[in-house]
């Protein structure tokens, strides 16, 4: 498991004094509010505030004090140290944790799942299939049979997959 995990990115800098604006990819916001360090590019710094407004963050960080220096962190990934990331409950996962996971159908191994995106209704999964083509799938009920994050593996149903897979 990554050490890190990615909460947001760099969007802009927003205003003159070296404030960010960060597209958050958490379920909730509001954690960032409960943050007082982050990872960008590989230095740790500091937040010295922040805020919500609807779904955007804006962080203000301690080493980074004008639009210039902002300008250089734009479309950076933001991370945090596994330790301060929130207790998640039985049965949910990280997306880095499942990410590189092989995937079968029943007991067949068909590829593995390179991304995961949320486009409203559920989460979206991408498999690069043995075959060298790529197909997104719902991470639905009725598609997804198991997860298990620590042995990296995905167990798809075949009728849920067929169904939503237009070859």
């Amino acid at each position: 498991m990554s050490a890190y995990i990615v909460i947001g990115s760099v969007v802009k800098p927003q205003g003159i004094k070296g404030q960010l604006k960060v597209a958050p990819m958490t379920d909730d916001p509001s954690r960032f509010a409960k943050l007082t360090t982050v990872i960008i590019n590989g230095q740790t710094y500091d937040i010295i505030a922040c805020r919500i407004d609807g779904g955007d963050v804006y962080i203000t960080l301690k080493q980074i004090t004008d639009r210039n220096q902002a300008e250089l962190l734009r479309g950076a990934k933001i991370e945090i140290h596994r330790d301060n990331a929130v207790e998640l409950p039985e049965g949910r996962f990280f997306i880095v944790d499942v990410l590189g996971s092989d995937v079968y159908i029943e007991e067949e191994k068909i590829g593995v799942l390179c991304d995961v995106a949320n486009y409203g209704a559920s989460d979206i999964y991408t498999i690069r299939l043995s075959s060298g083509k790529t197909v997104m799938i719902p991470a639905i009920e009725q598609t997804v049979i198991s997860i298990d994050a620590q042995g990296k593996r995905i167990v798809l149903s075949r009728d849920g997959y067929q169904r939503t897979v237009v070859d």
